[in-house]
């Protein structure tokens, strides 16, 4: 050891305590769970009411599992849902980007938003496909969404060097520079007002499955519904801790902080290092 007794600020050291105790407090074993719910019987092929996509903090929760989920729902025979996509998100609380991070973090992944709605650990993918040199490369977003909105150009050139901007308030990007022809590159950028962005993807997704969807999207608290149209697990959580460790993935950790906080009643930073303190 070097200087063992010399205090410095905590950083990534704290994931530590984080999965020690979401290990002890929720069990190795424990998974998190997302679904598609309704209070309407779907039997006829129509739900009357919303549907909800009810979410309690995946940390891994990507948008192909959300594909899979939608494609659950066609399955079922679900043709068409009278009212919106309703996501709750709401065992989680308290802010979503973590106040402490400095402002020229935010543009980037590491920085993402928690929720316990989080698609693809709080980013969108661009996937960037040059052309030749002097012309605009295609942009595209994926998962394809209205809730991302870009504006700007890229130029095809022999290097790259590029700049991607969002607006502080909203999922609006604006792209600069340029981007080095041949192979194609992706980009992964955080969004905010996560629970929405969530539901907007799925309301896209339904569609394209065959699902007409009359209701916009919102957030909201889901009933007690007695239809679970899909469930998705996640990996046990002792393999959760392990690649949060492995990558020092700082979403992991928040989303188990809140996690442990929501077993208090809260799911709130705050509550999350009660529990800390406690073990």
């Amino acid at each position: 050891s070097r200087r063992e007794r010399t205090p410095m600020i905590p950083a990534s050291t704290f994931k530590v305590l984080d999965g020690a105790t979401a290990l002890q407090v929720l069990g190795p074993d424990y998974r998190f769970s997302t679904t598609f719910e309704s209070v309407d019987d779907p039997a006829d092929g129509k739900i009357r009411g919303d549907v909800y996509l009810v979410g309690d903090g995946d940390p891994l929760l990507t948008r192909d599992d959300l594909r899979g989920g939608a494609g659950a729902v066609a399955r079922a025979g679900v043709r068409a849902v009278s009212g919106a996509i309703v996501a709750d998100a709401t065992i989680f609380s308290g802010p979503e980007v973590n106040p402490a991070w400095d402002p020229d973090d935010l543009q980037y992944g590491y920085a993402a938003g928690t929720s316990a709605l989080s698609l693809d650990q709080g980013t969108v993918e661009f996937h960037l496909v040059p052309l030749a040199v002097g012309a605009p490369a295609r942009i595209r977003t994926l998962p394809p969404s209205d809730m991302v909105r870009i504006s700007g150009a890229v130029i095809t050139a022999y290097s790259t060097l590029l700049a991607i901007r969002r607006d502080p308030g909203r999922n609006d990007f604006a792209f600069d520079g340029q981007v080095a022809a041949g192979a194609e590159q992706s980009f992964w950028r955080p969004v905010i007002a996560l629970p929405r962005y969530a539901a907007g993807v799925a309301r896209a997704m339904l569609r394209d499955r065959g699902i007409e969807v009359d209701g916009g999207i919102r957030t909201g608290v889901a009933p007690v519904a007695p239809y679970v149209l899909w469930r998705h697990r996640s990996p046990k959580l002792r393999d959760i801790v392990h690649e949060m460790m492995l990558e020092s993935n700082n979403h992991f950790a928040e989303q188990l902080l809140r996690a442990v906080g929501a077993t208090r009643g809260v799911g709130t930073e705050a509550a999350g290092a009660l529990a800390e303190r406690a073990v």
